[in-house]
C-alpha cells in the first residue's frame, strides 16, 4: 500500500499535463475516459504546488513539512531557493533524495494506469540526478511534532495537505513559527478531510465567529501570531488512481508572516 500511494503522490508531484510527451492519463484503449481526460487537461496543472510556487519569494531558505516525494522543489528550483523537506515516511525520502540527490533506490518508479495489468503498470520517466549534482536541496525523516531542523532560521516554512493528518491540528502553526526567524512566512494548504474526533475537539474550542473548516485554521494560525496575507479558497487538488478513477479535492491555501 505503501508503495502505490508513494506512486500516487509520484504522478501529482512532478507529472504535467502542459507539455507531456505520452499523455500518461490516456491509453488509446476503450478504457480511457474522456470525462476524466477533460478535468485532467483544465485542472491538473493549477493545483497547490502551483499557488504555493507564486508565494516564495527568490534565494530565499524553505523548509517543507511533510514534504512527501518531493515535488515541490522541482517546481521552486529555478528560484534558486536552498530547501530542505522533511517527512515521516521513509519511503517518500528515498524517492525524493534517489531523484534530486541520486540516492539509491532499490526498484523502479512507477505508476498506475489500466488496473487489468497491476496496481503499478507503468514506469515513470522521471529524470534523477547524479550523486552530488545539487547541494541546495536535501531530504530527511523526521514526525512535524519534533522536526529535526534548526529553529528562528527559515524564510519559508511550507505545510501542504498535512494538518488534518494530525491528532492535534494546533500544534502545527506553533511548529511552522518556530522554524522562520521573525518575518519569515508560513504557507498552509488544506482540503481539511478531519477524522471525527479531531474536528470534534475543534469545534469545541473555536470562536463562535469560525463557520467553516478554513475559518478555523486560519484562526489557528492567528492565534499564534501569524498574520494572513493572502488566501485562495478553492485550488483543485486532483489525484489520478488509474484510467477510470479520479479524485479530486478543494483545497483552501494561504501565506501569512511571523512578526
Amino acid at each position: 500500500e505503501s508503495e502505490r500511494v508513494n506512486a500516487l503522490y509520484l504522478m501529482n508531484h512532478y507529472f504535467k499535463v502542459k507539455d507531456s510527451m505520452n499523455s500518461w492519463w490516456k491509453s488509446g484503449a476503450w478504457s480511457e475516459s474522456p470525462f476524466i481526460s477533460e478535468l485532467i487537461e483544465k485542472h491538473w496543472d493549477h493545483g497547490p504546488f502551483e499557488v504555493v510556487s507564486r508565494w516564495i519569494e527568490r534565494d530565499s531558505s524553505v523548509v517543507e513539512l511533510g514534504c512527501g516525494v518531493g515535488g515541490l522543489y522541482r517546481k521552486l528550483q529555478a528560484k534558486g531557493i536552498s530547501y530542505l523537506g522533511v517527512d515521516s515516511s521513509f519511503l517518500s525520502i528515498l524517492i525524493a533524495r534517489h531523484i534530486y540527490l541520486g540516492g539509491f533506490y532499490p526498484g523502479k518508479l512507477r505508476y498506475p494506469a489500466d488496473l487489468l495489468f497491476g496496481n503499478l503498470a507503468q514506469t515513470a520517466e522521471i529524470p534523477i540526478a547524479k550523486l552530488g549534482e545539487n547541494i541546495q536541496v536535501d531530504f530527511v525523516v523526521g514526525e512535524i511534532d519534533a522536526v529535526p531542523v534548526e529553529r528562528n532560521f527559515f524564510d519559508s516554512c511550507i505545510s501542504m495537505n498535512a494538518i488534518d493528518m494530525l491528532d492535534e491540528p494546533g500544534s502545527l502553526p506553533e511548529v511552522q513559527r518556530e522554524l522562520v526567524h521573525s518575518g519569515g512566512e508560513v504557507i498552509q494548504t488544506g482540503p481539511y478531510i478531519w477524522h471525527e474526533k479531531v474536528a470534534r475537539g475543534l469545534r469545541g474550542r473555536a470562536p463562535k465567529a469560525c463557520d467553516s473548516s478554513a475559518s478555523v485554521v486560519e484562526w489557528l494560525y492567528e492565534k499564534v501570531g501569524l498574520k494572513i496575507e493572502a488566501r485562495e479558497l478553492h485550488v483543485p487538488w486532483l489525484f489520478f488512481k488509474h484510467l477510470r478513477q479520479l479524485e479530486v479535492y478543494s483545497v483552501h491555501a494561504f501565506r501569512s508572516r511571523r512578526s
